[in-house]
């Protein structure tokens, strides 16, 4: 269940989203960026003040470096 959410709440998850229902690239970006930093990283951090492990290493990867869309 934790790795579902985790996934679901991933921003490429939601970049990837996006773009199926039909935004462009741009906009789908700049959404994504405003939520990993105003969403995302605040409840991974959440998550590790509680104690919960998210795996190993965190499989996410930062769309705010842009390593992805190489």
């Amino acid at each position: 269940m934790r790795s579902q959410l985790q996934h679901y709440l991933n921003p490429l998850h939601v970049f990837c989203r996006l773009r199926n229902m039909g935004l462009s690239k741009t906009p789908a970006l700049y959404i994504c960026l405003f939520y990993e930093r105003a969403v995302f990283n605040i409840f991974i951090s959440k998550l590790g003040k509680l104690n919960i492990s998210v795996g190993k290493k965190r499989s996410t990867e930062s769309i705010s470096n842009g390593s992805w869309l190489k």
